[in-house]
């Protein structure tokens, strides 16, 4: 019963099966909205063209080089410190050997290389250079070149214009901007513009340089290229590193600066579920809306319901740890990113619509995300981005399991212990039913007690009633038997008598030589035959004298010591030792029984022994037991039958031995005798030489019981 409750974990298992089966449908469904939203979404910006900010995109010149501007939550303070830019410093793009635009060192070991990040808020725009240069040459004052020094250089460009600018402090502090002149006009300084502010940070690898820019200054391009002076007395500029190359005008970058007004518009959607973003022809984020971070779903009132209704207990509390948490706190650094990878994206940039999932940045949360291409003047001009974590299909999952845990853990709790309870009924029934059997039948086949009837209906009723007539059965068949033994010896002992007084008279009688041998023949078949009917009546007359015996105390001492003198006059050829090794043992029984024991046993071994050998009788006190020992030289014990010995009419001697008839009901009778006094026997082979010991353990002080069968 204990191993089939559990196969009562089937159940937990078929439900978390369904469960696992419904999570994938709230799954293929979450798959299927964000489709519809990415649609919906690319549909309003397919209507109306002009919404959809493209023009940067069209005229880029180097895909990966051109600048891409991250919307700031506040405005960085103008101090050359980059603490203001913790959020965003992961997306800072490195410019070194690989971006030189120009170089005058016929050594370029040293080379300067700078990380720089653009961003935006609100109508600024925001440049941080983080410089690593060994050798600051600044600017000399009242000097009225600012190019033999170290610089910034900033191109602002649009389809009919180009405005150049240099920044170049004489010292750390807040910088000034001037306007230059084109390099095939000398690029002399022009005039100061005071719109462009900074500031100049001097660092332990060369200097940080923050700006800003109005927005309105920028045109559809825009490049970044500092300038590399380290001799301060030649001032020669020995390398210029960019952000594209800023002198020729075909090849100057573009910035891509998210649209507010998009932003707006997708907000307008009513999409707060999940995060929209515009992506253009390269992958570029142009606008985006919503927050999947702080966002619940659109089943945030299912969960709130869950949460209030179905809390798990401490049992399935357990268990639910060891699924996928649902986080609710998690870092997307593709949030707010310039680009956003996957193999969906790329297929929607090729005109098909796809899915597809990630993990977070963390790693702690999936994201589900749908992708629509947005298709404008029969052009692929971008593509919408709809994405949504799978967090609150995991929490009620997490909350689906959980009740299912209580639930499974209650009907598994109760079919188990109702099983048990009836297992354990079951087999207390079939245990009391072996019990009363073993009770009613001893070790030799007698039937002691016969079975109650059942009265229960069932199969264990029904096998009760079974054994019950089965057993009365078996009692009455030895009561046939016994009966027989009693009625046989009775009815034949007056055929014998008849028989012997014949033969005794034909014995007077003058007869010749062969008529005396018949008649001796026929003497010895008649006393070999009353031996045989004494024999089968001793074990019926030792029972009943058995049921008539008077226990009482003895030295058992004192009784060995007259058997054994009583054995050297019945065999005076056979030589007993005697060794009694305790003092006066008394015990709790009948002596004459005592007695009729140990002739059986000293019997048993004269016949077996060796001519010559002497047979040992030997009594000692071992713990609360009298033990008698009967040890003769001779044959061990016959293998097949060492466990039946014991049994009556069992006999291991050969049928024609010569010795009389043997009907085996000697060590049957020294067992019932033993047995009478609460003692036990037991035959064993000599581990000395060849032989046998028979020992018998008797209680001391204990009284004796006899219990005759029904």
């Amino acid at each position: 019963m204990l191993f089939l409750s559990v196969f009562l974990f089937v159940i937990p298992w078929l439900g978390y099966q369904y469960i696992d089966a419904f999570e994938q449908q709230l799954l293929d469904g979450q798959k299927q909205s964000l489709m519809s939203t990415a649609s919906t979404a690319a549909g309003a910006l397919q209507e109306d063209p002009n919404a959809f900010f493209h023009t940067s995109a069209m005229n880029i010149i180097d895909h990966g080089r051109d600048l891409y501007a991250y919307e700031l939550s506040a405005a960085p303070k103008l101090d050359g410190n980059a603490n203001d830019w913790h959020e965003h410093l992961r997306h800072a793009r490195s410019y070194g050997r690989e971006d030189i635009i120009e170089t005058y060192a016929a050594e370029t070991d040293q080379l300067l290389n700078f990380d720089h990040i653009t961003g935006v808020h609100d109508k600024w725009l925001y440049a941080l250079f983080k410089v690593s240069d060994h050798n600051v040459v600044y600017r000399e004052i009242n000097s009225i070149s600012v190019h033999r020094n170290d610089n910034l250089q900033i191109v602002f460009a649009t389809d009919e214009d180009i405005r150049r600018y240099t920044i170049a402090a004489m010292q750390p502090g807040p910088i000034r901007a001037f306007a230059v002149a084109p390099r095939e006009q000398g690029g002399r300084a022009l005039s100061f513009e005071p719109r462009i502010e900074g500031y100049w940070r001097t660092t332990e690898d060369g200097y940080n340089l923050e700006i800003r820019i109005p927005r309105d200054m920028i045109g559809n391009h825009l490049g970044f290229a500092i300038a590399n002076v380290d001799n301060a007395n030649s001032r020669d500029v020995i390398t210029i590193i960019g952000t594209s190359n800023i002198y020729e005008p075909s090849r100057i970058g573009t910035i891509t600066i998210p649209s507010e007004e998009l932003g707006k518009r997708l907000s307008r959607l009513g999409y707060n579920s999940s995060r929209i973003l515009v992506l253009d022809q390269y992958g570029r984020v142009l606008g985006q809306t919503g927050n999947i971070t702080r966002s619940y779903g659109i089943w945030h009132e299912s969960i709130q319901q869950t949460t209030e209704t179905d809390k798990p207990g401490w049992f399935a509390s357990l268990f639910v740890q060891t699924l996928d948490p649902p986080y609710r706190q998690f870092v997307d650094h593709i949030d707010n990113a310039a680009n956003v990878p996957g193999r969906h994206v790329d297929q929607a940039l090729n005109g098909i619509g796809a899915t597809g999932t990630r993990l977070s940045s963390d790693g702690a949360a999936t994201i589900m995300a749908a992708a629509q291409p947005v298709i404008i003047d029969s052009e692929i001009a971008g593509a919408v981005v709809a994405e949504q974590t799978t967090n609150d299909i995991v929490f009620l999952r997490n909350a689906v399991i959980a009740r299912l845990i209580n639930i499974s853990a209650v009907v598994i709790l109760a079919g188990a212990i109702l099983l048990l309870i009836v297992g354990s009924i079951l087999a207390w029934r079939i245990k009391q039913l072996r019990i009363q059997f073993e009770e009613s039948v001893d070790t030799q086949g007698r039937v002691k007690n016969l079975l109650p009837t059942s009265p229960a209906r069932d199969e264990i009723g029904e096998l009760a009633r079974s054994f019950a007539e089965s057993v009365a059965r078996l009692w009455q068949y030895n009561t046939y038997l016994e009966d027989m033994s009693r009625r046989l010896t009775h009815e034949l002992r007056t055929p014998i008598t008849v028989v012997r007084s014949s033969l005794d008279n034909l014995g007077m009688q003058a007869l010749n030589k062969d008529q005396k041998v018949y008649v001796e023949r026929a003497n010895n078949g008649i006393h070999r035959l009353a031996a045989i009917l004494n024999s089968m009546s001793e074990a019926t007359r030792l029972e009943q004298s058995l049921e008539a015996a008077e226990p009482e105390m003895f030295d058992l001492t004192e009784v060995v010591k007259g058997c054994v003198q009583g054995y050297e006059s019945g065999w005076p050829d056979q030589v007993f030792a005697l060794s009694i090794e305790a003092g006066s043992i008394r015990i709790d029984g009948v002596p004459d029984l005592i007695a009729q024991m140990l002739d059986k046993l000293v019997s048993n071994a004269v016949e077996f022994a060796e001519p010559g050998t002497p047979i040992k009788v030997r009594l000692t006190a071992e713990d609360d037991n009298a033990v008698i020992r009967v040890i003769n030289d001779g044959p061990g014990l016959p293998e097949p039958m060492r466990d039946r010995l014991f049994d009556s009419m069992v006999s291991v001697r050969s049928h024609g031995d010569g010795k009389g008839s043997h009907l085996g009901l000697g060590l049957y009778i020294a067992r019932i005798i033993t047995e009478y006094h609460g003692g036990r026997i037991s035959l064993t082979d000599r581990e000395d030489t060849e032989g046998v010991v028979a020992t018998v353990y008797l209680p001391t002080l204990r009284s004796t019981s006899f219990s005759s069968p029904p």
